[in-house]
């Protein structure tokens, strides 16, 4: 790997770390907040989560627009440049209008540091160099995966490092503001080096054979990120959705369902929360140490299909305030639909080698839309059904998203 695609890779691992602490800080100070400004917790919810999560969507669109008038180092300034105006409108923050005001850089600064991330990574996941010419489907797509896959174990690593730190501060009665700030100094590496870089174009742009960083033809520079998407294309996009939307949902109500449903204490729920992110990562640790010249299609779909089914047994069969320890635990190892996303995304960013930035935006621009909604949409299931029954729609949405991507793998060389 030449210089410039290691500063590439170097830059995403770092971008996705500071995005996945500052998201999943979140949810560690929305109940902060919620005593600080004495504010509802569906208000101070659907300000951190629904107005962020739509802000993410918008900034997300103007991604492809910044990449193409001030290349990576345009990307990393536009990521570092919301980061800080969020810290800042924090430390103003003493009501409801100044939270929403202060949610949407912050919802924007963790889609796009999320969403530039896995752009750089592809750019710098060239398999032209280290693979020969003519090869496989399988050997491109197994090189990519074992990168994406240690991309998004950093995911995992921000998410248990999140709530961790943000109680050590908490306890050191620092305010809640400057604690967004602690992951700021993981980016400024990424930003001397993108600065330094000779060409604004460079993220796609050769000066000869050896200098192209993606490996990839770019997209059409003329074209909106929705031009001519194609059926098959919005496939691939209502995969990701209901699986990224099946995981969120999973996780981040994972210890109200256990308190609720099974009468766990809130840092029994909490701690086999924890469980969850844990497993998560070891899976995700497995694909870049089991992944070599093979890319194994059922590291896909079926632990999602496990994970689902045996979610929705634990769910049915489980009584109301019986703590049963037996199917407590399938909550957590749920954890093992964690090689799904990069395994996922690496074969669509080699299939569709010409439209790959685009994709890569769309699925994760509509991501943040279905987000924001899904909360919304389980909260009220909550209230209205019960936990048992709303705790049912992850699952199913990970059965989706399995069959959905058995669907497509199965098809997919005809593709090429």
């Amino acid at each position: 790997m030449n210089q410039r695609r290691r500063v590439l890779a170097i830059s995403a691992f770092l971008l996705m770390l500071t995005s996945a602490f500052i998201d999943n800080l979140r949810g560690s100070l929305i109940p902060l907040i919620h005593e600080q400004l004495n504010l509802g917790y569906a208000l101070v919810g659907g300000m951190m989560l629904s107005v962020a999560g739509l802000a993410g969507a918008f900034f997300n669109t103007r991604l492809l627009t910044v990449e193409r008038r001030a290349g990576v180092r345009g990307l990393i300034l536009f990521a570092v440049g919301l980061t800080m105006v969020a810290m800042v409108l924090a430390t103003q923050v003493n009501g409801i209008i100044s939270l929403g005001l202060m949610a949407i850089p912050l919802g924007g600064a963790i889609a796009s540091m999320g969403t530039i991330s896995n752009l750089l990574l592809v750019m710098s996941s060239d398999t032209g160099k280290s693979l020969a010419s003519d090869a496989s489907l399988d050997a491109r797509s197994a090189h990519r995966a074992k990168m994406m896959a240690g991309l998004h174990l950093m995911f995992g690593v921000g998410s248990l490092l999140a709530p961790a730190v943000a109680a050590f501060a908490i306890n050191r009665h620092w305010p809640w503001p400057w604690i967004i700030a602690i992951p700021l100094p993981l980016l400024a590496a990424p930003l001397f080096w993108t600065i330094r870089m000779d060409s604004a174009h460079s993220s796609h742009m050769p000066k000869s054979g050896s200098d192209n960083i993606s490996g990839l033809p770019p997209a059409p520079k003329a074209e909106s990120m929705w031009h001519n998407i194609s059926r098959a294309e919005w496939f691939i996009v209502a995969i990701f959705l209901a699986y990224v939307t099946g995981e969120v949902l999973t996780s981040m109500w994972m210890p109200s369902f256990l308190m609720a449903h099974f009468g766990l204490t809130y840092e029994n729920a909490n701690q086999t929360s924890a469980g969850f992110f844990a497993v998560f990562s070891m899976a995700r640790l497995a694909v870049v140490i089991l992944v070599r010249e093979k890319f194994h299609k059922p590291f896909i779909y079926v632990p999602l299909i496990i994970a689902a089914v045996s979610m929705i047994g634990a769910s049915l069969f489980s009584q109301p305030g019986e703590a049963n320890g037996a199917l407590i635990f399938l909550f957590p190892a749920a954890g093992i639909i964690g090689p799904f996303f990069p395994m996922m995304l690496a074969r669509v960013s080699v299939i569709y080698n010409h439209s790959w930035q685009r994709l890569t935006v769309v699925i994760l621009t509509t991501m943040q839309l279905a987000l924001a909604l899904s909360h919304l949409v389980l909260g009220a299931v909550f209230d209205q059904l019960g936990a048992q029954r709303a705790y049912l729609i992850p699952p199913l949405l990970l059965i989706f998203a399995g069959v959905g991507a058995w669907k497509f793998l199965k098809n997919d060389s005809e593709l090429r």
